[in-house]
């Protein structure tokens, strides 16, 4: 039963059981009683499309959404998105190809031709790429678009429904089978077939087209010296004697085994008519004497009775010329030129950057058809020489299902006709050499090359550019070091987006772990004249913890990392414990052993791993950290923090520790005790310019507050040889995660305020200048600068102006 009589066997047995009526999800339940059976089959039917479902060469045809067009998502079967990406093709043969050549095998499984092992690596990895990009989780039916506050009413049965009957009936109709219908499954490693491919690859046994052909020319030889044999031994009873007949004419007198008939029915009767025959007329070359008389006088016979006249040997002469002639055809066919050219050597280069921003590129391969030859009477000749005819080369701005399409560039493909570089398709081997200008970016691209020869034979090759930034690298450009806190705690499989956020990025909910927003994360960032991503670190130990630490380690390692300075923001919060002092919850003791062992080890992990990176933000040369909350420091600070430097020193690194003691409860002058642990540090900031829940602020407003702040300790800082970095907010609201304080007050967004808190922090920030903003990524507590749905790229925007500014 192929898979369009399943699903419409499916599509049957569903709605006989109500599947239909997804809006009753009581009425749907009591049908599933009434049809028992139905839902046995549809069981089996479930089990039976599954196991389809697991093979390779169905995973392959397999569709997937690729995009929209005209309000409705267009699908391509993998195969089709993988030759678009990567060059990787499945031909009607269900052959694998990568850039045209065939290296697999594909049906219930995935066999390598021989010699492709490497070649196959190669495709599963990009297959398996794909896969995990095609393979985030959607729901089974998306809402209906009659859909309302508090319930739904549906005008085609002019009923109201409740969101919750929906969502029952949603998730009865996945669970009775709607696997069907093109969802995007996640990828399940342990029982992917590309997956466990590339695993066992060593193992797998190659398959190996020239053996079969062999094998089937030994087969056919052996079943003729078979038919010889067993010839030659009823030669033995068959005696031939000379005579003249007519007295004239030489001939010979046949005297037959009496079981003659019965050997060529039990012995040859396997056989065919032409292979006896063949067989007999080569034996009857190989020998001599009496054998050479008994096997011609047997093969007389052997005509004779199986009706080989005159006509019919004519026409086996006819039929051996015709096949002499299909020989020299097939010899024709087997020394045509049947390969593809090769394309070799193809490389992009940038041709113009501007501020790490690349506008135009040279892309560059050589095309090459094989000139075979072969050996006679010891010297070499040419079987044929074919010219390259043809080439055409498209540039193609990559398309990332998983994120939405507003976060890119509007752009489109770009097709090119080529000419060789001495203008003329006269040769073997062509060069070629072609200028992409005006490239927008904010993407990679594939580049996609075809090429053919004389005969027809068509090459295609595929490379994918790194990413190209959309947004010039201003960050180095301007007087101001623009510092922002970064988060790298997102992901969909345990989705804390889920927890709640005012505003939505416009890159979606995203996973921090994805290279790509990585990539889009810094080309935004530093294209507006942010120049260090001061990251959340929280620990490295296991779980999340792991999670985030592996994460900070891809943000080092992404190809645009040199566009940008990485700092540790130091969650004193997550790792150091508090006294339990229920009027001050906060406070951290650094006189507690266990707290100084946490931070020396900390810290000694984060001077091996991180410190020595090339891109790690340093002040003087020493590494910067920001202790966040260390505001909350009590006990022996100095102590601590001294043991923390010498520790630190010895490992080669003389550390710049910042402290948020700039606090609006508390002024310069005021309390001893707290300037004096913020003397441990070499800067300070505060926090979000002191936020206040309540809406409380230094002469009643936040604007005014940050003035005073900065303007005291900005005194203070200058006394005591410490620096002051700045910090303000775009906004501050927490209500709508659901662990926020919904009765807080919130801190205001808007341009013209935003405007003015950069006005004032740029105004106080000390030589060299140094500042906070906000944060670039906590969408739980709306301080973000990066683009969101909503307000897109306003702030980012009027940070650039800001800087220009000053």
């Amino acid at each position: 039963m192929g898979m369009k009589e399943i699903e419409q066997e499916l599509n049957e047995v569903l709605f006989e059981i109500g599947i239909a009526d997804l809006f009753s999800a009581k009425k749907f339940a009591s049908k599933i009683k009434q049809h028992f059976e139905k839902i046995r089959r549809l069981e089996e039917l479930k089990e039976y499309v599954n196991e389809v479902a697991k093979l390779p060469e169905y995973q392959l045809k397999e569709e997937f959404t690729v995009g929209e067009w005209n309000g409705e998502n267009v699908k391509a079967p993998l195969y089709k998105i993988l030759e678009q990406e990567e060059g990787i093709t499945l031909d009607p043969e269900n052959f694998l190809r990568l850039n045209g050549e065939r290296i697999a095998y594909v049906s219930d499984r995935i066999i390598p031709l021989k010699g492709k092992k490497e070649e196959l690596k190669e495709a599963l990895e990009k297959i398996v790429e794909i896969k995990r990009e095609l393979s985030y989780p959607e729901e089974v039916y998306e809402l209906p678009s009659f859909i309302s506050d508090d319930s739904w009413f549906n005008p085609e049965t002019g009923k109201y429904v409740h969101p919750e009957q929906y969502e029952e009936a949603n998730k009865i109709a996945y669970d009775f089978g709607c696997f069907w219908k093109n969802i995007d499954k996640p990828i399940k490693e342990s029982e992917d077939p590309f997956v466990q491919a590339l695993i066992h690859l060593d193992e797998l046994p190659e398959y190996d087209p020239s053996e079969e052909i062999r094998q089937m020319q030994l087969a056919r030889e052996l079943r003729k010296h078979q038919i010889k044999l067993k010839l030659l031994e009823e030669l033995e009873k068959t005696k031939v004697y000379k005579q003249k007949k007519w007295k004239i004419i030489p001939a010979t007198k046949l005297e037959m085994n009496p079981g003659y008939e019965e050997f060529f029915h039990n012995h040859l009767g396997s056989y065919s008519t032409e292979e006896i025959h063949t067989a007999l007329k080569e034996l009857e070359r190989e020998l001599a004497g009496e054998n050479k008389l008994r096997i011609k006088a047997l093969r007389k016979d052997f005509e004779k009775r199986e009706g080989i006249s005159r006509r019919k040997k004519l026409a086996l002469i006819l039929g051996g010329l015709v096949a002499g002639a299909a020989g020299c055809y097939i010899a024709y066919e087997l020394t045509r030129d049947r390969k593809p050219p090769a394309i070799k050597n193809l490389k992009w280069e940038p041709t113009r950057i501007v501020n790490d921003k690349v506008y135009d590129i040279s892309i560059s391969f050589v095309a090459e058809d094989e000139e075979p030859t072969i050996s006679l009477f010891g010297l070499n000749f040419p079987l044929y020489k074919t010219q390259i005819s043809n080439a055409t080369l498209e540039f193609i701005p990559k398309v990332y299902s998983h994120l939405p399409k507003e976060a890119f560039p509007n752009e489109t493909i770009r097709a090119y006709n080529l000419i060789p570089l001495d203008g003329e398709f006269d040769e073997r081997i062509e060069e070629f050499l072609l200028n992409v200008t005006d490239i927008k970016g904010g993407r990679e691209y594939i580049v996609k090359v075809f090429v053919q020869d004389q005969a027809g034979n068509v090459a295609t090759i595929n490379l994918t550019t790194p990413y190209i930034r959309e947004f010039e690298n201003i960050a180095p450009l301007d007087n101001i070091t623009v510092l922002v806190p970064y988060y790298v705690w997102y992901r969909r499989d345990l989705s804390n987006w889920k927890d709640g956020h005012k505003y939505v990025p416009l890159l979606g909910t995203y996973r921090s772990d994805d290279p790509l927003v990585i990539s889009k994360h810094i080309d935004w960032a530093t294209g507006h004249g942010i120049d260090v991503f001061a990251v959340s670190w929280t620990g490295y130990e296991g779980g999340d913890l792991a999670y985030f630490d592996n994460n900070l380690k891809l943000l080092l390692n992404n190809s645009l990392s040199k566009d940008i300075k990485v700092a540790i923001l130091y969650e004193s919060p997550g790792r150091l414990k508090t006294t339990g002092n229920p009027l001050a919850p906060w406070e951290k003791n650094l006189s507690d052993p266990e707290n100084l062992k946490i931070l020396l080890s900390d810290f000694n992990y984060l001077c091996k791993t991180y410190f020595r990176s090339k891109n790690y933000f340093k002040i003087q040369n020493r590494p910067l950290i920001y202790m966040y909350d260390s505001a909350a420091f009590i006990g022996d600070v100095k102590m601590a923090i001294e043991k923390l430097r010498k520790d630190m020193k010895a490992n080669g690194y003389e550390i710049y520790l910042v402290s948020d003691h700039v606090h609006p409860y508390v002024l310069p002058g005021s309390d001893m005790s707290w300037e004096e642990r913020a003397k441990q540090f070499d800067g300070i900031t505060s926090w979000l310019g002191g936020y206040s829940d309540k809406g409380e602020y230094l002469q009643g407003s936040y604007e005014e507050q940050i003035k005073i702040l900065y303007s005291e300790w900005g005194r203070w800082a200058i006394e005591n040889n410490k620096k002051l970095i700045p910090c303000t907010t775009p906004e501050f609201d927490s209500r709508d995660v659901k662990w926020g304080n919904p009765n807080s007050i919130p801190l205001e967004r808007s341009p013209d305020k935003f405007e003015k808190r950069l006005n004032i922090i740029f105004s106080y920030s000390q030589y060299p200048k140094i500042v906070m903003l906000g944060t670039f990524n906590d969408f739980f507590e709306s301080t973000t600068l990066e683009p969101s749905k909503e307000y897109e790229f306003v702030y980012l925007k009027l940070l650039k102006k800001m800087l220009e500014k000053f």
